[in-house]
């Protein structure tokens, strides 16, 4: 008999309810001290573990309730459930922690208990609670680049690809760039892409080598975005400067006439930005253009800012109904940024910084008129918006508004309450095409889906600007006043966002207004 045993015999009754209790197991009322284990019983081999064995627990002749000290095996299902609870953590394997799992299972700590380092079995820890869309898309991306020969380092100025937004504020778990490492648009052979965007390109090239073609097959394969190559021939066809047709010398001759017309426009007009009847005008074009992008040195390259004044001094005498309004010099941006992408060179590594007077004057000529037949094609279908109390920008807060409410109306009430209106903060998503709310290269990404829809500045824009609002619901519910809540939304972190994000936030969009276009009042929610 073991000195344990003999001890427990002669410890009175209430000094071993004590011990039971101490073991954190309660039997309930004691009849008698527990007895000691039969010499002739054998004993059941305990498996060798690394720690020195623990002192036995004596055994009751009434009840058995050893077992209830004692871990238990698990149960399969809590093994599967440990060996599978981790499949779509977007961790890399040398930062997961697995030596605690190791050990519990190699007996070196108990099965039971909350121990640091240890992870509760059925749940996931709090770093990897991502939305199940989020998680498959990352496992699906590392598959993409193990294809490409392994899995890149995400390392400083680099992007590995699908960013994952993190459930608090919306920061993905590897930016997209940093300050010291640009954004970069440099020229990309079809060589060096995926092969996903090479199938895309090839579907592009196939459909331009065609005589002729239809606008609308044009339009879907441009919707889910353009290969960069070939994204200035694109958008000259879509905003209908150039003919859907195969045909270079037609389409060469098209653009030349385009052209050649805005040059009689500059020499007609902008000679008189110094008239009494236009000088306030051309006064608010120069202070504005300056503001653009500030920190981006290619904006404020002299070229760059006369080139700017040009095109929004002339589209404001072609159209006086509305005017210049502050706001239109930023949508010139995309355009300027993408046709500027067709005449550098093919090695340059940064654009930002490209010094735009080393291009000839023929090519930033062509690159002007292009920008401005395009800015006169995407106003003139929303040109409501600049006109006198800009009625086309209240009506489509308005139907953000009742959007919102039918979808998520847990948010709207929480806005009410905090007295945030609605057109303190979507007035500028409506006023610049949410160009100040999203990175540039995500802006032109999305203007991609809206050259290739109908109405996709006016109509298609609001169910974006739902979709934008409607990510960062649950963040915003938890701003508890209106300060904190405005102050969000004014600002929100969308700078490491890149193509990823856009292709989940139009696909929201495509949704709602598949949902809720025309749709009779009785879908809205009580």
């Amino acid at each position: 008999m073991s000195n344990v045993e003999t001890l427990n015999m002669a410890l009175p009754l209430k000094d071993c309810e004590f011990k039971w209790r101490y073991r954190k197991v309660y039997p309930g009322t004691f009849q008698t001290p527990a007895a000691p284990l039969p010499l002739s019983q054998p004993r059941r081999p305990r498996r060798p573990t690394p720690s020195p064995s623990p002192a036995p627990i004596p055994q009751s002749t009434s009840t058995d309730f050893s077992t209830a000290a004692v871990a238990r095996p698990m149960d399969p299902f809590r093994q599967f459930n440990d060996s599978v609870q981790d499949v779509w953590s977007t961790e890399d394997p040398e930062d997961v922690d697995v030596q605690p799992e190791v050990e519990r299972h190699a007996g070196l700590v108990p099965a039971e208990g909350n121990f640091n380092g240890l992870r509760t079995p059925g749940r996931m820890s709090a770093t990897n609670r991502y939305s199940s869309e989020h998680l498959r898309a990352k496992g699906l991306q590392r598959l993409a680049m193990q294809a490409q020969g392994g899995v890149a380092s995400a390392g400083k100025g680099t992007r590995p690809g699908l960013a994952v937004r993190s459930v608090s504020m919306g920061f993905p778990l590897t930016p997209t760039a940093t300050s010291d490492a640009p954004l970069e648009y440099s020229h990309t052979s079809p060589l060096e892409v995926l092969p996903r965007q090479t199938q895309k390109a090839d579907k592009f090239l196939k459909l331009l080598a065609q005589k002729s073609f239809d606008l609308e097959d044009l339009r879907k394969i441009s919707w889910s975005g353009i290969p960069v190559e070939l994204r200035g021939r694109i958008w000259r066809i879509l905003c209908g400067i150039a003919p859907p047709v195969g045909d270079a010398v037609k389409v060469a001759e098209s653009l030349k006439r385009k052209r050649d017309e805005y040059g009689s426009l500059v020499q007609e007009y902008y000679p008189k930005r110094e008239d009494e009847q236009y000088k306030d005008t051309f006064r608010q074009i120069h202070i504005d253009v300056p503001r653009m992008c500030p920190l981006v040195p290619l904006f404020q390259q002299t070229h760059v800012q006369e080139l700017f004044e040009r095109v929004l001094f002339i589209w404001a005498i072609r159209n006086p109904a509305s005017g210049y309004v502050q706001g239109i010099n930023d949508l010139v941006t995309p355009y300027f940024m993408v046709y500027l992408r067709d005449y550098i060179p093919v090695l340059t590594g940064n654009l930002e910084d490209f010094p735009v007077a080393t291009l000839p004057s023929a090519a930033l000529a062509e690159i002007e008129a292009d920008s401005f037949w395009c800015l006169s094609k995407l106003l003139s279908s929303i040109q409501n918006n600049y006109t006198f109390a800009q009625p086309g920008i209240q009506q489509r807060v308005l139907q953000l508004k009742d959007l919102i409410q039918r979808v998520d109306g847990e948010l709207h009430r929480h806005l009410e309450r905090c007295t945030v209106e609605y057109l303190q903060f979507s007035f500028r998503w409506m006023n610049n095409l949410l160009i100040r709310e999203l990175p540039l290269n995500c802006v032109i990404r999305l203007w991609d889906s809206y050259h290739s829809e109908v109405d996709g500045f006016a109509g298609f824009h609001v169910y974006v600007c739902a979709s934008f609002l409607l990510w960062w619901s649950e963040d915003l519910r938890q701003q508890a006043d209106f300060q904190h809540a405005l102050l969000l939304l004014q600002n929100l972190p969308t700078q490491n966002w890149g193509e990823d994000e856009v292709a989940r936030l139009l696909a929201r969009a495509f949704m709602l207004k598949y949902a809720f276009a025309d749709a009779p009042r009785h879908l809205k929610s009580n």
